[in-house]
């Protein structure tokens, strides 16, 4: 290791969490955060709540001492216990979701014998059983997926055949049958979640054109079209107040580009409301009275803001003291209404949270955290 010796990056993030715990975001919580430091080389990148009370979590790749790494499904408990599951090593996971038949269901990508992605589903029993499903076999990825209200797993899917992008939104029941509904040419799907209406809600990023996209059970698409072209969306949650909400950047390189959340009702009327700021949300989840979002911060690190359902915007701040070396990465709510969260060190030359080469080298050799903010 270059920067220290191995007990100096010990004693470096045993700082950082005491540091943490000394120190609450005026925009997290009012009582102290708890934190669980994962194993060395295994940094969580999707979070949810699901099977035997614990906070389940994609791992973007774990060291097992081999010459390979490889990818992994872990789960944390309250009491900070964490356990790993390793996947194929030609599996490249995304978003996690918990399953209404309490298993988890994966978001992933696999690498066929010729190195292309192709989309693939995965499904993981609390006991570590893991099963793939094959939603098409062109090259592509599966970007999201989520519990539909139907009892079925629903996600967004990008595939290419002879050259033409396919975009569909996907069905799979807890037997494994999939059923597609294509998108629109260059609708650019990304991710969903289930609405307080009873349908399935999208973001959509395809052609330039910003839009959410409403499914049905059933199938019936509706599209709504933000008022702002200039905006790309990058996250989407039903929030508590029976709205959607949705973490967006600007495209535009303009100077008057400002930060801001989006909100959207069952009907598809738009709102905005501002976030300090221009480098945009992120990361969206809801709690029981708020809603949850990261935004980059000045000193570089994703900070961690919030907003209330009227709009009012408590401004993102870093999950450390100044300067802001850490990333919050993942963001999930637990069914008694802690917010939990992820985060890696924070890298200022290269952009944070796991991008770039040297980022992904020294993940490879430093633990990320795990953590929630105790529910008032």
């Amino acid at each position: 290791m270059n920067r220290r010796g191995m007990a100096g990056v010990r004693a470096a993030l045993v700082g950082l969490v005491i540091a943490l715990a000394c120190l609450l975001p005026s925009a997290a919580a009012a009582s102290e955060p708890v934190f669980y430091e994962l194993p060395v080389g295994v940094h969580a990148y999707s979070m949810t709540p699901g099977p035997e009370g614990k906070i389940w979590f994609t791992g973007r790749e774990a060291n097992n001492g081999a010459s390979e790494r490889v990818p992994v499904i872990g789960s944390v408990d309250d009491g900070g216990k964490v356990e790993l599951v390793e996947l194929p090593g030609d599996l490249y996971t995304r978003q996690i979701a918990a399953g209404p038949d309490g298993n988890l269901w994966v978001a992933a990508n696999l690498y066929n014998e010729k190195g292309f992605l192709v989309p693939r589903i995965g499904r993981l029993t609390p006991g570590g059983a893991f099963t793939e499903f094959v939603p098409a076999n062109h090259v592509g990825g599966v970007n999201s997926i989520a519990a539909g209200p139907d009892g079925a797993i629903w996600f967004t899917l990008v595939y290419w055949v002879n050259g033409r992008k396919r975009d569909a939104i996907g069905r799979i029941d807890t037997s494994g049958a999939i059923v597609q509904y294509p998108l629109p040419f260059r609708s650019g799907p990304g991710q969903i979640v289930p609405g307080p209406d009873g349908n399935l809600w999208f973001t959509e990023a395809g052609g330039g054109v910003p839009k959410i996209g409403r499914i049905t059970p059933t199938g019936q698409l509706t599209q709504f079209r933000l008022p702002n072209r200039h905006r790309r969306l990058n996250s989407i949650a039903a929030g508590p107040d029976g709205n959607l909400w949705f973490g967006q950047f600007s495209t535009s390189y303009s100077r008057r580009a400002k930060s801001s959340i989006g909100r959207i009702t069952p009907a598809g009327r738009f709102a905005r409301f501002r976030v300090p700021g221009r480098a945009g949300s992120y990361g969206v989840t809801a709690g029981p009275d708020k809603v949850w979002f990261e935004s980059p911060l000045r000193e570089g690190g994703m900070g961690l803001g919030s907003t209330s359902t009227d709009g009012s915007v408590a401004p993102p701040a870093c999950l450390k003291p100044r300067p802001c070396e850490v990333d919050a990465d993942a963001l999930t709510v637990d069914p008694v209404g802690r917010l939990w969260f992820s985060m890696s060190k924070y890298y200022s030359h290269g952009g944070g949270g796991g991008t770039g080469l040297y980022e992904g080298i020294m993940e490879e050799q430093e633990a990320g955290f795990v953590g929630f903010f105790p529910a008032d």
